[in-house]
């Protein structure tokens, strides 16, 4: 969601999230929080940018009319209710979109869920009383860490999630340091996404090794994988060749 396009002070992107979706990105990030009572996109305390949610979940409902054979994943880091997040949905007309299947059942695949005209698949972190089609994203994603300060940091351990999540989110993803006091953090602690550090792991023959030994260790190939400033990367073609599209 953080983008040069938006402003957003720390941007982990260069385009908007209909970009992102026209250049064949399928996983958004977003965290929502609370801002004078209208869910917002944003970081902390939202110094860093910010937006209203409704507005950019209008341009992921605007893809998926305009590409009915697209299937997108949203992973919510909702600091707002669950209830609140749906409502947006519900304003931005992407509730019908919603897959609606049981966390229990088998996952379909993506054929399945355009047949049934469910094509968007949404994960909350927080699911707590959370109507049909919100998915508790701990139970369903692991995740490898997005803490990450250099390439040697990048391992294959998931951090965050069940033990026994059916799917597996592999962070691609570095973070530079803040300097002493921005953010109201210390220089030493976890700072923001660096289109410098991104491309010293975004691009093959690390990103595709990585992919691999992963893919080992996990008994699978990722079901997600998550860059920073995508369009300097080789996500598009690593991922298809790990889902077997290329050769």
């Amino acid at each position: 969601m953080a983008n040069s396009a938006s402003f957003w002070t720390y941007p982990a992107q260069d385009k908007n999230l209909r970009t992102q979706l026209d250049d064949s990105i399928r996983g958004l990030m977003l965290e929502v929080h609370d801002k004078r009572g209208v869910p917002t996109l944003c970081f902390d305390d939202c110094t860093e940018g910010q937006g209203p949610l409704v507005p950019e979940l209008t341009r992921v409902a605007a893809f998926l009319e305009d590409n009915p054979r697209e299937v997108v994943t949203l992973f919510i880091d909702n600091r707002v209710p669950a209830a609140d997040v749906a409502k947006a949905f519900d304003d931005a007309e992407l509730t019908p979109h919603l897959y609606q299947g049981a966390p229990s059942q088998p996952w379909p695949t993506l054929g399945e869920l355009i047949d049934q005209e469910q094509r968007l698949v949404v994960f909350l972190a927080d699911a707590a009383d959370a109507p049909a089609g919100y998915l508790s994203l701990p139970d369903n994603v692991r995740a490898t860490s997005d803490s990450a300060e250099a390439p040697k940091d990048l391992d294959c351990s998931t951090v965050t999630g069940s033990a026994d999540a059916p799917l597996v989110l592999l962070m691609q993803t570095l973070a530079a340091p803040l300097p002493d006091g921005a953010g109201g953090a210390p220089a030493a602690s976890t700072g923001r996404p660096s289109a410098e550090l991104a491309t010293t792991v975004n691009h093959d023959p690390f990103f595709s090794e990585r992919v691999a030994l992963c893919s080992q260790v996990f008994g699978r190939a990722p079901t997600f994988v998550a860059v920073d400033f995508y369009e300097q990367s080789d996500v598009v073609g690593v991922t298809q060749r790990a889902s077997g599209l290329l050769p």
